[in-house]
């Protein structure tokens, strides 16, 4: 009883600060607009980092994590009154202090130079292990620096570099073509109206079983398996009624993930991660998510050494596992600098968790997104189909579908055939714009003085020095609707993508488009993420015509993005 009072008190004392902190102010919009209109009758267009425009900390919580499309958006910018400071200004975070934000992509690009800046150290020391995102993710590639980082980079990066097999994408996505067909028959087949289908949960439960084949060569059985009948058969044009494909149940490490995931990226849970240890419902079935995931991995590298001792690999690098236990043999792992921590079944597991994060959660949501942008722009998805059928050729039935691509044209199963995809490249590189996975990255601490200069749509500059110490978090939300970097940013125009020989009127900077941030330091799931997206949008527009159900569709979450009410309904083209 005495602990739960203190965890209480310590839960109450905590809330009442973080209430405290977001309900100061620290100027107001019209100072903010003063000190920049001052700013620009001087010549130089130097303004001290003591005088740079601060935001509301509650403003700028919510603007940066609250998405384009909510009604509470526009209030959320209101302290933002000029246009200048939606490029540079600065924020209060609890436990840091004052932080650069912005939607300038100098900002981002100085914040990732990692000679002058180090990510903060969210999971590092005692209390940091103590959350759920140190404890699974703490000592792995992601959140080392330094040597630690490069010791683990050189232990990973042969996973990072090899050749992805389409096949590993292909076999998954015909598991969700017999889904698809399943949601369209089985009511047809009973007159009833067409069921909508998720389309976040879906692609989900889709990236899980594609992580799980790639990295681990594991299956998760988020989706059922394909019918036997659809390979005994000679029927060109089957139909798929069986309740298992309809009503599949899926596998128990699914919803432990899915779980453990919402609780693991909570940003208050990162920042404060006592609140980890609070015996609240949802606190306790993320833990034993964790705990359960974690034991699943170490199962999963203990049967492929064993596999490997008798024999059965082939010893040739096939997927993350193999990566690891070919480092660990060759030594690799003992090749480390002094003060470096020596690698051990924590960094493993670690690493194996955050391989499949980095590529499921990214994945999930751009895939989604795309789906979804696609179901709500027709004429973008019928050009889309065209150029489908002009790559891979046009299905003259269901069995075609499923035979994506054809293995015997060898010419067509190669994986550049997935990268002339022009458009469809196009289209989801606008949708990740419109609809990034995440709003922001981790926190990069000055390690010297730094400066910085931000360029002005008049060709001028404004240039500040960030003190050592003080801290960068750039907007990659803001970055991606700066109509300096994105004319009519507010548009979906996959065509801005596109290099033509007469400029037009909808253009894009490549360097603000960051979704999956920048430096060496990129997201270790982009390649993935990109290559799943290419394969399953061209298997699933082969297949169907996506219509969407919804007009209710909208993204929540703190920090991670997510669509929620994305109800679609996938047409057959044939049958």
């Amino acid at each position: 009883m005495g602990v739960l009072t203190l965890l209480l008190l310590v839960f109450l004392s905590t809330l009442i600060v973080v209430a405290w902190v977001l309900r100061r102010r620290a100027s107001s919009p019209n100072d903010n607009a003063i000190k920049y209109e001052a700013l620009m009758k001087r010549k130089d267009g130097h303004l001290d980092w003591n005088d740079l425009p601060k935001v509301d900390p509650w403003t700028f919580t919510v603007s940066k994590f609250i998405p384009e499309n909510s009604k509470h958006h526009a209030n959320a910018r209101a302290s933002l009154t000029t246009k200048l400071e939606q490029k540079m200004y600065k924020s209060y975070a609890p436990g840091i202090g004052f932080t650069l934000s912005g939607s300038a992509p100098e900002i981002a690009r100085t914040g990732w130079d990692s000679r002058n800046f180090t990510k903060l150290p969210l999971a590092g020391g005692f209390f940091g292990r103590l959350s759920l995102f140190g404890y699974m993710t703490g000592n792995s590639v992601v959140l080392s620096e330094g040597d630690n980082w490069k010791y683990h980079r050189n232990i990973v990066r042969p996973a990072l570099s090899r050749p992805f097999d389409p096949e590993s994408f292909i076999s998954v996505g015909r598991k969700l073509l017999s889904v698809l067909y399943a949601k369209a028959d089985i009511p047809a087949r009973s007159n009833n109206p067409p069921v909508p289908v998720d389309g976040f949960e879906i692609c989900v439960d889709l990236t899980m079983d594609v992580m799980g084949s790639v990295i681990f060569s594991y299956d998760f059985d988020a989706l059922p398996p394909v019918p036997s009948s659809l390979t005994s058969t000679t029927d060109s044009d089957p139909v798929f009624c069986s309740d298992s494909l309809y009503s599949h149940t899926r596998g128990k490490y699914v919803q432990q993930y899915n779980e453990l995931i919402s609780q693991l990226v909570n940003p208050f849970k990162v920042g404060l991660p006592l609140l980890c240890l609070l015996p609240t419902p949802k606190n306790i079935i993320a833990w034993r998510g964790a705990w359960s995931f974690r034991r699943l991995l170490k199962s999963l590298y203990m049967e492929r050494l064993q596999a490997r001792e008798i024999g059965n690999g082939d010893g040739k690098t096939l997927d993350l596992l193999d990566t690891i236990i070919e480092a660990e043999e060759s030594g690799l792992t003992e090749e480390r600098e002094p003060g470096v921590k020596e690698w051990g079944e924590d960094s493993r597991l670690c690493n194996m968790f955050v391989f499949f994060a980095a590529g499921h959660d990214t994945t999930s949501v751009a895939l989604a997104s795309v789906l979804y942008l696609l179901a709500l722009h027709p004429e973008a998805q019928e050009k889309a189909r065209e150029e489908c059928f002009r790559v891979f050729g046009v299905p003259s039935c269901r069995r075609d579908c499923f035979m994506f691509p054809d293995k015997v044209d060898s010419e067509r199963f190669e994986m550049s055939k997935f990268n002339s995809l022009v458009y469809i490249n196009a289209v989801i590189k606008e949708a990740m714009r419109l609809y990034p996975s995440v709003t922001s990255t981790v926190y990069r601490v000055a390690q010297r003085d730094v400066p910085v200069s931000v360029r002005l749509d008049d060709g001028t500059y404004l240039h500040t020095v960030i003190p050592k110490g003080a801290a960068i978090e750039p907007d990659l939300y803001g970055m991606h609707y700066d109509p300096d970097s994105f004319s009519h940013p507010k548009m979906f125009v996959p065509e801005r993508w596109i290099k033509t020989a007469e400029p037009t009127e909808y253009t894009a900077d490549p360097n603000a488009w960051v979704p999956f941030g920048g430096g060496q330091r990129i997201c270790l799931g982009m390649q993935f993420a990109l290559i799943e997206q290419r394969i399953m949008i061209s298997m699933l527009l082969r297949a169907f015509k996506i219509t969407l159900m919804s007009n209710d569709v909208k993204y929540v979450g703190l920090g991670a993005l997510r669509p929620e009410n994305l109800q679609l309904r996938f047409i057959p083209r044939h049958g």
